[in-house]
């Protein structure tokens, strides 16, 4: 029983730490919820130039969709050139 309880407890707690809590819905101040279907929390772009001919690019966007309307400003679109 004590193993039990103890395994319940250490899935609890990573299951907890795995959240990044900045980004949580109860923290986003009131004012930015105010008529707003959405709110870009998050937009980042790396670009690594390994040569002349190679690079990589890693982009992540975090977006909290308020309500249905917020889907449609969701799009995300990345071109691509191969040179």
């Amino acid at each position: 029983m004590k193993n039990l309880i103890l395994g319940i407890a250490v899935l609890c707690q990573t299951t907890l730490l795995a959240q990044d809590l900045s980004l949580s819905l109860l923290t986003l101040p009131e004012d930015l919820k105010e008529n707003a279907n959405s709110v870009i929390r998050l937009d980042e772009t790396d670009v690594t130039v390994h040569s002349v001919s190679k690079l990589s690019y890693k982009r992540r966007k975090v977006v909290t969709l308020l309500n249905k309307k917020g889907m449609r400003s969701f799009g995300t679109a990345i071109g691509f050139d191969p040179f």
